[in-house]
């Protein structure tokens, strides 16, 4: 069996890490823009509420099975390929390690198509 080097899956973790937290503060950003809406009285904490529990129930457990799939190859590769993690950025044993990856999500085309690995799942991000 072929395992990755321990150092190798510390360079991954950190990358997703990275990629995790941009791609929540992007998406956040919405929710943020609510809190300033209800701050100024243009929506009440009814509203506030069902936005925060739609976020919460969306977005945010989207990216969170997105980025703990246990495809990390995967993963870290798509972070990569859409740009959300520089390539310039990422070290040279990371990218030799993610080729068949990045080759996977460069062959596919979609940038913004994220296989779904969960049973019977497919999902479009």
């Amino acid at each position: 069996m072929n395992e990755t080097p321990k150092h190798v899956r510390r360079m991954m973790r950190e990358l997703i890490t990275q990629a995790h937290e941009k791609a929540l503060d992007a998406a956040l950003r919405p929710l943020a823009d609510d809190f300033d809406r209800w701050r100024a009285g243009e929506v009440d904490a009814f509203e506030l509420s069902e936005r925060i529990h739609a976020f919460h129930d969306g977005p945010a457990r989207d990216l969170w099975n997105q980025y703990t799939s246990s495809m990390k190859e995967l993963v870290a590769a798509h972070a990569i390929h859409t740009g959300l993690i520089d390539r310039a950025s990422v070290p040279a044993e990371l990218l030799a390690h993610l080729a068949t990856a990045l080759a996977f999500h460069e062959e596919m085309g979609a940038a913004d198509t994220v296989p779904d690995v969960r049973v019977g799942g497919s999902s479009e991000r």
